[in-house]
């Protein structure tokens, strides 16, 4: 009887790792951080936290509220937050396509591990995925046009999505092997690990090389948030506390 095949399940445990690595760019590398998470609300902008006062900020054709209290702001400060708001609204549509782009290298490679492995639901595969890909679309969509785009969620509802679909099939993988083990047929056996190790290798490349380029096009975005950073330090406006709003850190 063959010794249990480790490069398959080596496979099974990258697919696993290849979603949280393909749906985790971010734009560190921008050295800019915010205390806020993001929702967009048919074009107002919200700004929330669970600690820290204010708690909500919300800005909407250049004006301002914290806590739900509009804010008077003088001249330059109505510029600011008007310029802000561009900024924010320039971002988004890249953040969504960078977002799609992820979860669509992570989806691609578990159908392409299916149908190498001659995996019997390979078609099936390739269908759930296109399924699961016009479902990011769908959700992302509607949280932009609808009742808000809420980034922590989204992000979360990606890795759900995909990871759902991964452990499916690292689950089928690990049987594949446990199979090729107990089926005395040394051939198969030998013939899906080295399927498998080759798999291994390719799919760990393709999927380090394409986020290299998602982050490529993530640190793209650092022009655009360093003027967010710079708007937001040049506020005159102050908190109840009279505190810098500190929208962004860096």
């Amino acid at each position: 009887m063959p010794r249990p095949r480790i490069a398959l399940l080596a496979l099974a445990c990258l697919l696993g790792s290849s979603v949280a690595s393909a749906t985790s760019v971010r734009t560190d590398d921008c050295d800019i951080d915010s205390d806020y998470g993001l929702r967009l609300h048919g074009g107002v902008i919200e700004l929330t936290r669970d600690e820290g006062t204010p708690k909500t900020i919300r800005i909407d054709q250049g004006r301002l509220w914290l806590d739900g209290a509009e804010q008077t702001l003088n001249a330059a400060d109505q510029r600011r937050i008007a310029r802000i708001e561009e900024q924010i609204d320039a971002v988004v549509p890249e953040v969504r396509g960078i977002a799609i782009d992820a979860a669509a290298i992570a989806i691609q490679s578990i159908v392409h591990v299916a149908h190498v492995l001659g995996n019997e639901n390979a078609r099936d595969a390739k269908a759930r995925a296109e399924r699961i890909e016009k479902q990011f679309v769908s959700k992302l969509d509607e949280q932009l046009a609808g009742p808000g785009w809420d980034e922590a969620g989204l992000e979360a509802e990606i890795e759900s999505l995909v990871a759902d679909m991964a452990a499916d099939f690292a689950s089928e993988i690990a049987g594949l092997a446990v199979k090729a083990a107990l089926s005395g047929d040394e051939k198969m056996a030998e013939d899906i690990e080295a399927r498998a190790a080759q798999l291994e290798k390719v799919i760990e490349s393709q999927v380090e090389e394409r986020a290299r380029m998602l982050e490529a096009r993530a640190r793209k975005l650092c022009p655009r948030l360093e003027a967010i950073a710079e708007l937001d330090d040049a506020l005159e406006v102050r908190t109840a506390d009279g505190k810098p709003l500190d929208l962004v850190r860096r």
